[in-house]
């Protein structure tokens, strides 16, 4: 046997010990990585819109979709639930689009949401309740947002965010549908 022959008997099993693990850790990286939707991720919001009286309860969150797979995802329809216990009420359904948040510019009715393979979707999406039955109080609000896909039943949630309302914000609350900022409130 000469050098080369011995080299390359080497050589070969040591790639494939190598690049084989490699593989399957890349693999476990992105599994591990995947929300409850494989590949699927939604920013949560910096700011919301809202308005609550006693016949509706209506908040404009914008959205970020991230698709994250290979394959494009259709979202056939979302709800956002509040979570904290002492709020009652189904969750309110999504029911619009706007182009600006707090304005009917460029309203349109809710429709299934297309997220294209390695790509994000931005959308300011309305959400309602009627009846409302709820009065917004100065404090943090614990929210989800959940999605069903397409050919599915099952709700699944994307992201859990904070709504922070501030004493401030009241006296509009009850009046008219007015952006605010959602961080948090101490």
């Amino acid at each position: 046997m000469d050098l080369i022959t011995v080299v390359g008997a080497l050589f070969v099993p040591v790639l494939l010990w190598y690049f084989t693990p490699e593989s399957f850790r890349a693999w476990l990286r992105q599994w591990r990585t995947q929300s409850a939707i494989p590949g699927l991720a939604v920013a949560a919001p910096r700011n919301y819109a809202a308005f609550a009286d006693k016949g509706r309860l209506l908040i404009e969150v914008p959205l970020v979709f991230i698709n994250r797979s290979t394959q494009p995802i259709v979202i056939r329809n979302l709800r956002l639930c509040i979570l904290d216990g002492d709020v009652n009420g189904p969750p309110l359904m999504f029911n619009a689009t706007v182009a600006m948040l707090a304005t009917d510019k460029e309203r349109a009715f809710a429709k299934q949401i297309a997220v294209p393979p390695s790509a994000t979707v931005e959308l300011i999406c309305e959400f309602q309740r009627r009846p409302a039955e709820m009065a917004f109080q100065a404090r943090a609000y614990q929210l989800a947002l959940e999605a069903c896909l397409e050919n599915e039943t099952a709700w699944r949630r994307l992201v859990e965010f904070p709504l922070g309302v501030r004493a401030a914000y009241l006296p509009t609350l009850r009046i008219i549908l007015r952006a605010y900022n959602s961080e948090s409130v101490e």
